[in-house]
């Protein structure tokens, strides 16, 4: 259960950690793009705890991931931001981002583009806006509510978002944690509890968590039904019954942490962190197979292996003399049989020392995970794949794109069964001669975003955070 312990646990694309650490010349804060004509200024947070470093964007083309046509800002230390919006119609999405009350990476949101706020309760809203009433009717309280204000948000929507989050982070960990699975999701909460009658029910945390986990066995069935082992109606049974009762968990730390009916959500952190771990617990004995890739080994910062990563966040010095750096991958299957997936990494990479932003993508990398079990061979097969580049400059505003991805296979990276090489020398030479010549100005400190979205689950995305500081 990799998102219940450790984070949405959103993959390797450590792989591009050691990418981004040569090339931070284009790296950063700020927001802004070439987006159609500016109508309005939104000031807002993104909230599960506060997310802090997450890209906000008004998601022009329905297609949940930020393009450069698209305006955009990131969210300060506090989860806050501030973005200049177009006219038409759209919702507001984010991706990244840091949950500063877990330490883990952010769930991607949405919200509809009149909200005050971004959370999860907003991104039900989002995709079903019949709910909105029901929730507002339920709680008493505003759908778009920030849930990490300081003076405390109303305890039954609290209870409602994370009770959310944690139904999302068990189908991540089941292997289910594509895009397009947590929005199946997510539509399915909405509609059930859009139909529950919680806005009228006498005993709200009861009908919430049946509502739950009616959706949890509606979703299961739907979002495996093209897995090489999908889930069973009873299998999905035991899930949403282990759902059910973490719900309730939930509902009793909020309820317990309440004063008047206003709760602080770290106040009852812990108590609701137990509820996860065990929710982990019974979960782990309902049989899901699952796929799943994780670092193995990093050559390359100073000379010598590190471990490995823990998916939460991790600081290395990255010395002057990296020219070839191998990244170890290890792979499991449960499923008897070799599966194949197709792979999308992106990268979100930010230069603290020139306010930059540079973002790195391959598109349909082919990814094969083989049937040994805990020693399964891990293929990869980039002949289809495409690599796409572009950056923010220091304005925040001028977008450098590569105008014309590159094709695959890749002379600068090596995929050899669990081994990924590169090149970075002849990496950088290609960025500063298709891209620009701003990617020339090496900064190898900051902050890195990866991310990889694995089609075809169950095998679970993940994202890693680093930190890369000076040498000494």
């Amino acid at each position: 259960m990799k998102r219940l312990k450790n984070s949405m646990a959103y993959f390797w694309c450590t792989v591009f950690i050691l990418w981004a650490a040569w090339f931070s010349g284009c790296g950063g804060g700020g927001g802004g793009s070439s987006a159609p004509a500016a109508q309005t200024v939104r000031a807002g947070s993104v909230v599960m705890g506060a997310v802090t470093d997450a890209r906000v964007f008004a998601d022009l083309n329905g297609n949940r991931v930020w393009d450069v046509t698209e305006a955009f800002a990131f969210t300060d230390a506090t989860g806050a931001f501030e973005l200049t919006l177009p006219a038409g119609n759209y919702l507001v999405a984010t991706e990244g981002g840091i949950d500063l009350l877990t330490g883990l990476p952010a769930i991607p949101m949405l919200a509809p583009k009149n909200a005050g706020n971004v959370s999860l309760v907003t991104t039900l809203v989002a995709l079903d806006p019949s709910v909105k009433d029901a929730i507002e009717a339920a709680t008493g309280a505003s759908y778009d509510a920030d849930l990490a204000a300081a003076a405390g948000v109303d305890a039954d929507l609290l209870k409602l978002a994370r009770a959310v989050e944690t139904i999302l982070a068990t189908f991540d960990n089941a292997g289910f944690g594509a895009a397009a699975q947590q929005e199946v999701i997510l539509e399915t909460m909405s509609a059930d509890l859009a139909a529950s009658g919680i806005e009228t029910a006498p005993d709200f945390n009861a009908t919430l968590a049946a509502s739950l986990e009616t959706a949890v066995i509606t979703a299961a069935l739907a979002v495996s039904a093209d897995s090489p082992v999908p889930i069973d109606e009873t299998t999905a049974g035991d899930l949403a019954d282990a759902v059910g009762a973490a719900v309730d968990e939930i509902a009793t730390a909020v309820d317990a942490g309440a004063v008047g009916g206003v709760v602080d959500e770290a106040d009852v952190q812990e108590d609701i962190a137990t509820a996860v771990d065990n929710l982990e617990d019974n979960v782990d004995v309902i049989d899901i197979p699952t796929a799943g890739i994780e670092v193995a080994s990093i050559d390359g910062f100073n000379g010598s292996d590190v471990s490995v990563l823990d998916n939460i966040g991790s600081s290395y010095t990255a010395t002057d003399d990296m020219e070839v750096v191998e990244v170890v991958l290890s792979a499991t299957n449960d499923y008897g049989e070799a599966v194949p997936y197709t792979a999308s990494i992106s990268l979100a990479l930010f230069d603290q020392n020139n306010s930059r932003q540079t973002n790195l993508t391959i598109t349909n990398l082919g990814v094969t995970i083989g049937a040994e079990g805990v020693d399964s061979t891990l293929t990869m097969d980039d002949s289809a794949a495409l690599f796409y580049a572009y950056g923010v400059s220091a304005d925040g505003l001028t977008v450098v794109n590569l105008e014309t991805p590159i094709e695959g296979p890749f002379e600068n990276i090596g995929f050899v069964d669990n081994t990924i090489t590169f090149d970075l020398v002849r990496i950088e030479e290609l960025l500063v001669a298709q891209v620009s010549s701003e990617f020339g100005d090496i900064v190898k400190q900051g902050s890195y975003n990866l991310a990889l979205f694995v089609d075809g689950a169950p095998a679970s995305d993940m994202v890693v955070d680093l930190e890369v500081t000076a040498a000494p």
